[in-house]
């Protein structure tokens, strides 16, 4: 072989391997790293953000219904997490709630398991939240506010509750 066949085969091995290294390159894909499945975040308090006034939903006098927002956080994450599993309970209380050993039996309760609280969750620039309407049409409270607390059961040994969020049946 002569020096100037040499040199044209460095060149065709040095330029099939940078075509190989492009094509290489040029066709890899960005690829998630296999994972576990992730098991349920646990969740450790509720926050409850509600309408300072009752909903008035049948067109009759007087507010029938509350609207709430629901928040699930753990100390883990700043940012609020899907609810899973368990169910949420609401609960209302005629008047305002004042801390006493004797909780007064609520006036209201409505249940969401977490195949309903699906349809009923939103995300937003915080996080994940469930955006709640409760009906208390036919029922008329004796007081002119109630008090509302979010109950998270993940099981039914165990609680979390909200802090309340009183909200005026009258308005002004």
């Amino acid at each position: 072989m002569t020096r100037s066949n040499l040199r044209l085969d460095a060149r065709a091995f040095s330029g099939a391997c940078f075509l190989a290294l492009a094509l290489l390159i040029g066709c890899s894909s960005p690829r998630k790293p296999a994972t576990a499945p992730q098991n349920p975040v646990s969740i450790e308090k509720l926050n409850l953000l509600a309408a300072p006034i009752a909903l008035n939903l049948d067109g009759l006098p007087g507010g029938d219904a509350v609207a709430v927002k629901i928040y699930a956080t753990n100390a883990r994450g700043a940012r609020p997490v899907p609810i899973t599993t368990g169910t949420i309970d609401l609960l209302a209380f005629e008047g305002v709630l004042v801390n006493a050993t004797n909780s007064p039996q609520p006036f209201k309760i409505w249940t969401y398991s977490a195949s309903e609280l699906r349809r009923l969750q939103f995300q937003s620039s915080i996080g994940t939240g469930y955006a709640i309407t409760a009906s208390f049409t036919g029922l008329k409270p004796k007081a002119d506010k109630l008090s509302i607390v979010a109950r998270y059961r993940p099981d039914p040994a165990r609680a979390i509750y909200s802090s309340p969020s009183t909200i005026s049946l009258t308005a002004n």
